[in-house]
């Protein structure tokens, strides 16, 4: 917690790791309904990748399903490596995205995404998923499985911002 951030280190199925909490008041008031899963784990190295895992979480209400989704990703602070004289060089972030039918133990069915910048401006994307019928619910997990850092000349930070699914018909849940 430093302010009004509170920063997840890891989500598992077993819950939620997270540092320290003493003296945190709860959530800014000024907070929107929308949230964001930043990506962060201060233990993981490149030998240990699958620690920076977030999901799955499922994308329709209960009883709703959906053909058409949506996953929302951006680099908030851009995407560089800084040089020792201060110039941006190119960084690259590698992301896959994998997605099941809620509730299942399948083998998920995935897609990588290679962004490369040397940029500090932020920028983002919407990824569309079309999964070929709209019999079932489907959730969804992103993993960074970008080269991990402790180096203040690199930005990289990736925050997975929305999951969004087109309601196939009028459902009550």
């Amino acid at each position: 917690v430093n302010g009004n951030t509170f920063t997840v280190l890891a989500v598992d199925k077993n819950g939620i790791s997270y540092s320290n909490t003493t003296g945190w008041s709860g959530f800014s008031a000024n907070r929107t309904s929308s949230g964001l899963i930043e990506l962060v784990d201060t233990s993981r190295s490149t030998s240990n990748a699958k620690s920076n895992i977030a999901g799955y979480y499922r994308a329709c209400p209960i009883g709703a399903t959906s053909r058409y989704y949506e996953v929302d990703f951006s680099f908030p602070s851009g995407l560089y490596s800084m040089s020792d004289k201060g110039d941006y060089e190119s960084r690259t972030a590698t992301i896959l995205l994998e997605w099941r039918i809620a509730g299942s133990a399948d083998t998920p069915q995935s897609m990588t995404k290679v962004y490369t910048r040397s940029s500090p401006d932020a920028f983002g994307e919407t990824i569309s998923i079309d999964v070929g019928n709209d019999d079932n619910a489907y959730e969804f997990r992103v993993t960074n499985l970008s080269e991990y850092t402790t180096s203040s000349q690199v930005m990289q930070t990736f925050m997975w911002n929305g999951l969004k699914c087109l309601i196939s018909e009028d459902s009550h849940y």
